[in-house]
């Protein structure tokens, strides 16, 4: 892991930030409770660990009554979601084609790829892993297990077509949200469920989506809830493989398939 020094921070200052202290694979000093330096570097898309006196400048700038938020409801615990610290900050993520970005896992990608593909309003997707702890993993090294990355797929969307609250709850048709590391025949923390957020504005939306969900089951909901922090493009076969290979497997039913392609029509 890279050690980032002060000169090298001051030559880039945006480019580093704090981690949230619920980052798998990534210990991280948290409101002043160090375990060790660690932090994430947005250029290069990977943890590295500060300096001191980085860390120190980096958590000069947050205020200690900043604290956790965390979603309810009347059914108890949401289980694995975490959203992140108040005073973490993203940058809000746009594509050329004016769309906005969020990033689901739910299980095998193939499936869920295909199912985003077919709601009207989603502009284009691609299948990769996100969140983990290596740089430019592979499909062989995520399956192995030990890299923290989860199957995931990048749904770019004109929120004037469809809205985020819709591509929320169809997501959470595809898969039981209760299931730990696991979808259908997929098992492994590979295959776990998450939604990565690529905008402060997503947050409260995901929120209330999550508070829906959540009260309709009665153990907690096995889904995390987090800034997207890395992603890596999968192999160019993953892409579109359900489209490429009709008879391939998938956890999502036809019916569902058929359900998205009705989204909005």
């Amino acid at each position: 892991m890279e050690k980032v020094t002060a000169e090298m921070y001051q030559q880039n200052p945006q480019r580093y930030t704090l981690v949230d202290g619920s980052t798998e694979g990534a210990p991280t000093c948290a409101y002043g409770n160090v375990k060790e330096w660690v932090g994430y570097d947005k250029v290069e898309r990977t943890f590295v660990r500060f300096t001191k006196s980085v860390y120190k400048k980096l958590v000069s700038q947050i205020d200690p009554a900043d604290s956790v938020d965390s979603v309810t409801s009347n059914s108890g615990s949401h289980g694995n979601i975490e959203l992140k610290p108040n005073n973490m900050k993203i940058e809000n993520e746009f594509e050329e084609s004016g769309g906005e970005v969020i990033y689901f896992a739910g299980g095998c990608f193939w499936g869920t790829e295909h199912f985003f593909k077919l709601i009207k309003g989603v502009i284009i997707t691609e299948v990769g892993f996100a969140n983990g702890k290596t740089k430019d993993p592979n499909y062989k090294e995520v399956v192995n297990g030990g890299t923290g990355f989860a199957e995931t797929v990048k749904v770019t969307y004109d929120p004037e077509k469809v809205r985020l609250s819709q591509l929320l709850d169809l997501f959470f048709k595809t898969i039981d949200p209760t299931s730990v590391n696991r979808q259908g025949n997929d098992i492994g923390t590979q295959y776990r469920s998450g939604i990565y957020y690529t905008a402060e504005h997503q947050v409260p939306v995901i929120t209330e989506v999550l508070s829906e969900i959540a009260s309709q089951y009665n153990k907690p909901l096995a889904v995390e809830v987090k800034p997207l922090l890395n992603f890596y493009t999968a192999e160019a076969y993953h892409q579109n493989y359900l489209e490429e290979n009709p008879g391939g497997y998938c956890h999502i039913g036809p019916e569902l398939f058929d359900l998205a392609r009705e989204t909005n029509r």
